[in-house]
């Protein structure tokens, strides 16, 4: 339970997401309001954040209707920051931003409720609102709660109106609403009138493009019911086109509400009432097919024999600062700071391992990379993903609290696991990352609702760039609250077809849990991409992690299962000449690892790719050139000529983008220096038709594998340069060019047990 203030103007909206936090186990504490200045001639005060109309209602709404304490401060501020992706408090503090209004409305709510955490706010689909709310409520250490946030304006308006919340009309401002005609009607009355508009013109349906706004005189939160009793119509603009009017009510009373109509209008504010979760995902099951993970028998879970030996082992690994770049992307490779690492003390206890803060080396390394960026005029606010690999999940919270210094703004995504790191080695993390040249755009939604898992912490939901989004890690969150999701016989949308009875029940919860956790991650995730207009078919690469609780035997299955999730659900373009839907299918890699946050048994990072659309007339001759090469360059994957006579497998991504290669000398002869020149070479020659280059390299090995033996042989690899024709000068040293593309990447297992398992990302 968390005391929480509402944000409310009187509005619909306002008022339905208090219902909202109590629904979810919050108490609502204060009510808080910016109100008009008095200075100002009329109720309307055009502002980008407030609705004003209806402010007199206010004042009786709080401590008549609600019962609770109001705070309430003028509107002094106006709109200085327009931008509707951003909101930087360090140049607008200082500039009487509206937005600063609502700061110092908040900060006074916290020094007489110094046990409020959350702030209620009824934003809906305004990006501008809802980022600039973040923006206080971070500064504050509050988090904002926004339940309403993205959902599908019909049926909230329709759940609005069987909820009995009684909210009526008091400006108009749009194409088919009439002052005299449609101000003072609830929605219940206009709703058809809502919905005839929006099916003809596009109207939201619930005004969220300021179509009209509303006052509730009556809901289930309500001890009192409000009497409008006398009003004036306010022409504010007699447009022809679409008149602006506002209802100015003069005088209202209240109607005590019976106990028993008290009792009854309880019912809506159970939590159960709306039963939201399944709702979310009978609705989910409806547009999506979901296969059913099939259950295998599971051996008890046994220690890696190799797993002491790798973590007492000396690698040696020099994890040094490297920054790579082409004309869309840059990279930095795996990179830490390890422990001692300037000590010269060889006489140091090895207990005094004990005594690092990795904060503070996080700190050292993040501020190396902030600097290396700088050199190359670049920015943190420019990085697309951030991997961050840490070797005890225990320290997950100081991580983020050094972190968070450096990604406060626009973050990168960011997936966050525990690897198998060697202690003689001195490293207790590892991070790298990829960037973007130009601008991107992200996705940061840091409040709490029923769409999709908030990033309250220093990272974002998405970041697209150049036709790519890349999304943060997946983990099964259920988003009303960021608890794991736990099987339950009443999860209805559980696929119950499963025939394989022979298994034990410990098996089957195993499996069933593992099941709900997908489904949930696929939920939040088709969640996130639908409002990023973008759909699973764009998938390009899937990678998966599973904790050590998972057993390697069900690895094919969950690939299996992800694969044909993918298969049903691959909404070809018209113009795909290509009938064989799997050609679309994401390439998809899983690893198991020792933890990952939150204790859940999985985590998914997918990556997705649509072709980048231009209008016509942007197109210059400075960039129509670009624009073919994109369109040439993202062709299907199948065209590509794959050299039939190599030994070693090349998986590649439908947008050419992703290569997937694994090696097992367990399961063929193939030395491992053969793969290696084999492996590069096959690379070097789809870098030559795609016209692409490498961005960043990326080994996954098993800790029973040699990564020294790798680092050696990727440092003396060696191209023949065709081109040249003097002999000799024909052999390029590409050995280190590639040393500094690449993430070696510590596991437990992968698929098939390979080794070692490379993903390259070219562009």
């Amino acid at each position: 339970m968390v005391e929480i203030v509402g944000l409310i103007s009187g509005g619909k909206d306002s008022i339905y997401n208090l219902i909202e936090c109590v629904r979810n186990g919050h108490k609502i504490v204060a009510l808080a309001n910016l109100k008009p200045p008095k200075t100002n001639s009329s109720e309307e005060l055009d502002s980008f954040m407030y609705q004003t109309v209806g402010n007199n209602l206010i004042e009786i709404i709080a401590k008549e209707c609600l019962e609770l304490p109001l705070y309430q401060i003028e509107i002094n501020g106006t709109a200085i920051s327009r931008e509707t992706d951003s909101y930087n408090e360090e140049l607008e503090v200082n500039s009487k931003d509206e937005v600063e209004d609502l700061h110092n409305l908040l900060k006074q709510v916290k020094q007489n409720h110094p046990n409020v955490k959350g702030v209620s706010c009824g934003a809906i689909l305004s990006t501008y609102q809802r980022i600039r709310v973040e923006n206080c409520c971070s500064r504050l250490n509050l988090t904002s709660y926004s339940y309403l946030w993205n959902r599908n304006q019909d049926e909230l308006l329709r759940e609005m109106i069987d909820c009995k919340i009684e909210a009526i009309i008091i400006k108009v401002a749009s194409m088919g609403l009439i002052a005299e005609k449609h101000l003072l009607k609830s929605i219940t009355q206009l709703y058809p009138t809502l919905y005839s508009l929006n099916q003809k013109f596009g109207v939201h349906i619930c005004g969220e493009g300021g179509e009209y706004e509303s006052i509730v005189i009556d809901c289930p939160l309500y001890k009192k019911r409000i009497n409008i009793d006398q009003y004036q119509t306010i022409i504010h603009s007699d447009d022809a086109f679409s008149q602006v009017a506002y209802a100015s009510i003069s005088k209202y009373s209240t109607t005590e509400k019976s106990a028993q109509q008290i009792i009854q209008d309880s019912i809506y504010l159970n939590s159960n009432y709306l039963n939201r979760n399944l709702n979310n995902l009978k609705n989910f099951n409806e547009n999506l097919l979901i296969p059913t993970l099939i259950s295998t028998f599971i051996n008890e879970q046994q220690t890696d024999p190799n797993l002491n030996n790798f973590l007492e082992s000396n690698l040696n690994i020099e994890y040094s600062l490297n920054l790579i770049k082409n004309k869309n992307f840059f990279s930095l490779s795996s990179t830490t700071t390890k422990i001692n690492n300037n000590s010269d003390d060889d006489d140091d206890d090895d207990d005094d391992d004990d005594d690092y803060n990795i904060g503070e080396l996080l700190d050292k390394t993040l501020l190396n990379i902030l600097n290396i960026l700088k050199e190359n005029s670049l920015s943190m606010d420019q990085l697309l993903y951030v991997n961050l690999y840490i070797s005890d999940m225990k320290d997950f919270s100081i991580v983020n609290q050094y972190y968070y210094k450096y990604f406060k703004n626009n973050p990168a995504s960011r997936a966050c696991i525990e690897i198998p790191l060697s202690k003689n080695d001195k490293t207790k993390f590892l991070i790298d990352c990829i960037g973007a040249i130009e601008k991107k755009s992200n996705l940061h939604v840091q409040s709490i609702s029923n769409w999709a898992p908030a990033c309250i912490g220093p990272y974002s939901q998405a970041n697209l760039y150049n036709g790519f989004t890349f999304l943060a890690g997946q983990i099964s969150m259920i988003p009303n609250n960021l608890d794991l999701i736990k099987y339950s016989k009443d999860l209805t949308f559980i696929n119950t077809n499963n025939n394989n009875n022979n298994n034990n029940n410990n098996n089957n919860n195993i499996n069933n849990q593992l099941e709900i956790e997908i489904q949930q991650i696929l939920l939040n995730t088709y969640n996130l991409i639908d409002c990023l207009n973008i759909n699973f078919s764009n998938v390009i690469q899937s990678t998966i992690f599973v904790s050590s609780e998972i057993d390697s035997t069900m690895f094919e299955n969950i690939i299996n299962y992800l694969k044909q999730f993918f298969i049903d659900n691959n909404n070809n373009n018209d113009d795909d000449d290509d009938d064989d839907n799997s050609s679309g299918i994401s390439l998809i890699q899983i690893f198991k690892i020792p933890k990952l946050p939150k204790n859940s048994n999985i985590e998914i990072l997918f990556t997705l790719y649509k072709e980048p659309e231009f209008i016509q007339n942007d197109l210059t001759y400075d960039n129509i050139d670009q624009h073919k090469d994109i369109k040439n360059n993202n062709t299907n994957s199948m065209k590509l000529e794959i050299n039939d006579s190599s030994r070693i497998i090349l998986k590649i991504s439908n947008s050419n983008s992703f290569i997937h290669s694994q090696f097992n000398n367990l399961k063929s002869d193939f030395k491992f220096e053969d793969y290696i020149n084999e492996l590069f070479l096959e690379i070097q020659s789809i870098l030559n038709q795609t016209r692409k280059s490498i961005i960043y390299i990326k080994f996954y090995y098993l800790i029973s594998f040699d990564i020294n033996k790798l680092i050696e042989l990727l440092s003396s690899l060696k191209s023949i340069d065709n081109n040249n024709s003097n002999n000799n000068n024909n052999i390029q040293e590409i050995g280190q060019q590639y040393l500094k593309l690449s993430s070696f990447i510590p596991i437990l297992d992968s698929i098939d047990h390979n080794q070692l398992s490379c993903e390259i990302f070219i562009n």
